[in-house]
């Protein structure tokens, strides 16, 4: 059964990475 707090961690960092999507990309840029 999947965990309530798995889908909270997981829902958190997805808000995350949209919310600095433009800074993680010119960290990802580079090495692609």
């Amino acid at each position: 059964m999947f965990s309530k707090i798995m889908f909270i961690l997981f829902s958190a960092t997805v808000v995350l990475v949209l919310i600095n999507w433009e800074r993680l990309w010119d960290y990802i840029r580079p090495m692609v």
